[in-house]
């Protein structure tokens, strides 16, 4: 049935953008999607849709209306890089039709997933074979600008975590401790001795592991 393979499609592409919104929040705090469409209704035009400020409701509350609407906003880089955008000015009301749709309300909802959302509605002129790679360019140099006033600087200080190295640590134990935990962003990793650990080097870090090996060894080691 036609109609039951789409769904199955369906879901599998929500399955996948929810996991993917939640592991850039799980590791980064905050995100930006953007949802790319293409319009025919002004070819010169790039519309914004946010449902008015909705779906970039975390972006607002952390930094201020002006994140949104200010000259360093998304909108404001786009046109200082020479697009014709609408809203402009960027704080009007977005164009009717093209306010954003249901990728941008479910995934721009703080509550559930923590990241803001756009939808950008490209006119021809910026969709055109000759012109996708310049429009491509000028959107990846405006959201780099946008990423380092608005993205990076909420990231939250490394956890250091410490992993006894000495006297009944095993080797392997610790290879594959460190195989695990060098994937998370977060985590800022160094080897503790025993000898360290004794004179109070454990202020400088939040978390010690003492990785398998013999207990009683370890014990013994540490005093």
């Amino acid at each position: 049935c036609p109609v039951l393979r789409a769904a199955v499609l369906r879901d599998a592409y929500h399955a996948a953008l929810e996991d993917a919104c939640r592991d850039v929040r799980t590791k980064f705090h905050t995100g930006l999607l953007l949802d790319l469409h293409g319009q025919g209704s002004a070819k010169d035009t790039v519309f914004r849709g946010t449902k008015n400020g909705a779906t970039v409701a975390a972006l607002r509350q952390r930094f201020g209306e002006a994140a949104h609407t200010g000259e360093a906003s998304l909108w404001g880089q786009l046109k200082r890089r020479g697009w014709t955008v609408h809203p402009d000015p960027f704080d009007g009301r977005e164009q009717p039709g093209f306010t954003g749709g249901y990728i941008v309300q479910r995934y721009g909802k703080q509550a559930d997933f923590g990241i803001d959302a756009v939808q950008l509605e490209f006119g021809a002129n910026y969709r055109s074979p000759a012109r996708r790679l310049a429009t491509a360019t000028v959107l990846a140099d405006a959201l780099a600008d946008y990423a380092v006033r608005y993205l990076d600087c909420q990231l939250p200080e490394p956890i250091e975590v410490a992993i006894y190295t000495g006297a009944g640590a095993s080797n392997k134990s610790r290879s594959s401790l460190v195989a695990v935990l060098s994937q998370q962003p977060r985590l800022k990793l160094r080897d503790l001795t025993a000898d360290e650990i004794r004179q109070g080097k454990l202020a400088d870090v939040r978390v010690l592991i003492q990785p398998g090996g013999s207990g009683s060894q370890q014990g013994h080691s540490l005093g």
